[in-house]
């Protein structure tokens, strides 16, 4: 009975790390669902061992009656530790947030105050989220790499300020350009949906310089 305890054990508690870690490469609109019904069944597993091991150390008064049970309190706070580690880089201050809606598919890219940058390329329920650096100098901003998935092709980026005419509103928007700071045709565009940057007054005036509508 011991031995099916230990396995049904290291069986979700396998599942659990790796659900969990694999929540900061990529999550799916049931891993949440997923995780919850191991973390159940897990929590089912380790009082119904607990119990019985508590049983056995007070009879016996040995410590390895209790060794499923401090096993699986050492994998409970490695997957506690884990996912904080992980929730912590989503969790860090933004500058700018912006996101290109393709329909069935949309990419998001969360710059981050610190230079990290996260990209999210979502289609039908499913995020891949790649973690790198970039560099913001007024309007125009530097990724450390290009081509994800074919999406972006360039690593320099471009915030302009456009006008809707028909209700002469101002939008901010994230532009792919080339070497020269042209803005590439054909090549969408990310609407700015966040903006957290604390611009100084020459920071202001160098923007309204450089925005192109």
């Amino acid at each position: 009975m011991k031995l099916v305890r230990a396995i049904l054990l290291i069986i979700v508690s396998l599942v659990l790390i790796y659900l969990t870690f694999n929540f900061k490469n990529q999550t799916f609109f049931f891993d949440s669902i997923i995780w919850c019904f191991f973390l159940v069944l897990g929590i089912i597993l380790f009082l119904w061992n607990f119990f019985l091991e508590m049983n056995s150390f007070f009879a016996n008064k040995k410590i390895k009656n209790l060794a499923l049970t401090i096993s699986a309190i050492i994998v409970a706070i490695l997957i506690v530790v884990l996912d904080n580690k992980i929730q912590s880089n989503f969790e860090k201050p933004s500058l700018l947030k912006v996101f290109y809606d393709g329909d069935f598919n949309g990419v998001g890219i969360d710059f981050k105050k610190d230079g990290t940058y996260i990209f999210d390329n979502s289609t039908i329920g499913l995020s891949d989220y790649s973690y790198v650096k970039y560099k913001i100098n007024g309007n125009l901003i530097t990724l450390d790499k290009s081509h994800f998935e074919n999406i972006i092709h360039s690593k320099n980026l471009k915030i302009v300020e456009q006008i809707n005419f028909s209700d002469s509103s101002k939008e901010n928007y994230l532009y792919k350009i080339d070497k020269n700071g042209e803005i590439l045709k054909n090549e969408f565009s990310f609407r700015i949906v966040h903006d957290f940057r604390n611009y100084t007054k020459k920071e202001e005036k160098n923007k309204n310089k450089t925005a192109k509508p």
